[in-house]
């Protein structure tokens, strides 16, 4: 292998690129990472469920589920085997969350936080359709 002061300028050029364009994709992975999970929103709505879904307030306590609800700061969600809810937040964006999950909603920034602590989930960032929003 050269040494540096033994490269050409045309291969220290492309040395440059390459770790160049290594920095920015680690950077861009971490920066992915440091917010997945995390969707924010000044009101959250639970548009819609489908099979065993358990809401929970803040003191565990289960609550009675219904469609257009807004979840408040320290409830969870959890779903059960082929169970679904979706979330809207700020009535603009639509998280999908799937079966076996549990999710809560906390406080972050004077704002709403949806975090996801186990399962999966399917987001969905577009404008609502007019269906969801009445």
């Amino acid at each position: 292998m050269k040494t540096l002061a033994k490269l050409s300028i045309k291969q220290k050029k492309l040395l440059i690129a390459a770790v160049t364009t290594v920095t920015v994709a680690v950077v861009a992975v971490i920066a992915v990472n440091l917010y997945i999970d995390r969707y924010l929103a000044v009101t959250m709505r639970l548009q819609r469920l489908f099979g065993d879904v358990v809401l929970y307030d803040d003191s565990r306590n289960e609550l009675t589920l219904k469609e257009k609800m807004r979840l408040a700061s320290g409830q969870s969600v959890n779903t059960a085997g082929e169970s679904l809810i979706m979330v809207s937040l700020d009535d603009t964006k639509l998280i999908t969350m799937e079966e076996s999950s549990q999710a809560e909603i906390r406080t972050k920034r004077k704002q709403l936080e949806f975090h996801l602590l186990e399962g999966n989930h399917l987001s969905h960032i577009f404008v609502l359709n007019y269906i969801f929003i009445k």
